[in-house]
């Protein structure tokens, strides 16, 4: 147990309350991870469905563009490191059911929405 100890302590808030933070948000990061890449390949899974059915009644550019969403989005990615898909997920499976590869590529990004070369 005294090895657990220095922990117990951070988290307790003894060293004070950043150190105390930083270990909670970890502790959670650690623990939400496996369910991360679950929610984020369903939900890419349902926008890429959609994407290919004209049929569909969900509208996805509407939902991405909601301020809602957004800070929805950002909270869960900077506390928990959910991250879901933002439009340009969408406009990318949007080109890529539509069968234009060029198009698809033009809008690519890294995960922190810088331009891929």
């Amino acid at each position: 147990m005294e090895q657990v100890q220095p922990l117990i302590h951070v988290l307790e808030g003894r060293f004070g309350w950043l150190p105390a933070l930083m270990a909670w948000m970890s502790a959670v990061r650690l623990s939400v991870k496996p369910f991360n890449e679950k929610l984020q390949s369903k939900l890419t899974d349902l926008m890429a469905k959609d994407a290919n059915d004209p049929q569909s009644e969900r509208d996805w550019e509407t939902l991405l563009h909601k301020r809602w969403y957004r800070l929805s989005a950002f909270a869960l990615d900077l506390i928990f490191s959910v991250k879901l898909p933002t439009h340009v997920d969408l406009t990318r499976l949007v080109a890529q059911a539509a069968g234009l590869p060029g198009k698809a590529d033009v809008n690519a990004t890294d995960q922190h929405g810088i331009p891929q070369k």
